[in-house]
């Protein structure tokens, strides 16, 4: 059963994300809103798939990433309407 994480601050985008996803097979999603709150969602059960927006009301989507990924590897989507910090970002990164 595949879980997935969205790391969203605005519920309507969350919600809508969340459908999607069990559309596309995932059987649970649970939904963050600030940095923190994704990264110990993350503790309490890894998920398969994370999508995320970079700008959080509270804290970085980015740096919740970080975070998540720093032991293993998931696949990342990046939600956002600024292309280029998240460009920016996965290029630090890969340095």
């Amino acid at each position: 059963m595949q879980h997935a994480l969205i790391i969203e601050d605005r519920e309507v985008i969350a919600l809508m994300i969340q459908d999607e996803l069990a559309e596309l097979g995932f059987a649970s999603a649970a939904i963050a809103s600030s940095q923190y709150e994704a990264i110990q969602l993350a503790e309490r059960r890894y998920p398969d798939l994370i999508t995320v927006d970079d700008g959080l009301s509270s804290g970085s989507g980015i740096e919740a990433v970080r975070h998540i990924c720093r032991h293993q590897a998931i696949p990342v989507v990046f939600i956002t309407g600024d292309a280029k910090t998240v460009t920016d970002a996965v290029a630090e990164a890969s340095d």
